[in-house]
């Protein structure tokens, strides 16, 4: 595999100068009807993270590797496009997964070298792959990525968590006003952001559409989080009840609408397509992790 090995060439801080608004379409709709197909690499844990406007997926499964004296679990990133399911593995990499893939095939991630866990994103165009680290971060995502090349994600520093959005060379910091912590998740081709923060009243999403940040609450959740944006502006993630058991939802016309897979204990919806295919994982009854696609 050919592989080139970058470094960002430009970093700026910017707070985005926003407006801030309240919560909308707070009201929970009746569950949407979709046809459920599991997503199972080798009978491993697996997680659908990103499916772009062709139906391409990707994620990664966990491998647990076992010696005579100990075992450890590995990610491996995935990309399911048609009959062809080949891993992405960062080379010299530990773990690696796949967390979003735009029209054009290209996909971002994250990957660690040390075996504790993700710690450095990438972008992959063509089988060639190119680190991602924002400068004086102890860890950097990269998860998603719209058909512009635009990429959001998180990084970590001395002072938390934040988002941030990479244009070119350029990156910039996400920060919703008064948060405590932001995660930037989803990107669509109009650079409508979706993503998380924290605040003194919990968890919740947010939607930054032309420099205003809307907050979005699941009426009766504790906990909120947007991971992706469609084209039209359908927002999906999920959200925990107070007894702690996640469930997606997917936002649309200001209405959010349930999503849970048959028989799952916990489900999340993580991406969506213009044609509202929708792609996440699921606990099943056994406690494994299983990856979806919904349509």
């Amino acid at each position: 595999m050919k592989t080139k090995l970058a470094v960002l060439s430009a970093f700026c801080i910017i707070l985005l100068a926003v407006d801030f608004q309240p919560s909308y379409g707070r009201a929970s709709g009746p569950q949407v009807q979709y046809q459920f197909t599991s997503i199972s690499y080798l009978g491993r844990d697996t997680a659908a993270y990103g499916i772009n406007q062709r139906g391409d997926i990707v994620g990664r499964f966990t491998e647990t590797t076992k010696t005579l004296f100990s075992s450890m679990d590995v990610d491996h990133g995935f990309v399911q496009s048609g009959n062809d399911n080949p891993t992405i593995d960062f080379p010299g990499a530990t773990d690696t997964i796949a967390y979003g893939i735009n029209r054009q095939g290209q996909v971002v991630g994250a990957y660690s070298t040390s075996g504790a866990g993700p710690s450095h994103g990438f972008f992959m165009d063509d089988s060639v792959f190119t680190p991602i680290d924002v400068p004086e971060a102890t860890e950097t995502f990269a998860v998603g990525i719209n058909e512009h090349g635009v990429i959001v994600g998180s990084y970590t520093d001395d002072s938390g968590y934040h988002g941030f959005l990479k244009d070119g060379s350029v990156i910039s910091s996400i920060e919703v006003p008064g948060a405590r912590e932001t995660a930037a998740n989803g990107i669509n081709q109009s650079g409508q952001i979706v993503g998380w923060f924290t605040d003194e009243k919990g968890t919740h999403g947010f939607l930054l559409d032309g420099g205003a940040f809307t907050a979005l609450d699941v009426q009766g959740a504790v906990v909120t989080k947007a991971y992706g944006i469609s084209p039209r502006g359908q927002i999906v993630g999920a959200y925990a009840t107070s007894d702690g058991k996640s469930h997606g939802f997917v936002l649309d016309s200001g209405t959010y609408a349930t999503i849970d897979a048959p028989g799952a204990a916990e489900t999340a919806v993580i991406g969506i397509n213009r044609h509202g295919k929708i792609v996440g994982w699921y606990i099943d009854g056994s406690g494994k992790e299983c990856g979806f696609l919904g349509q």
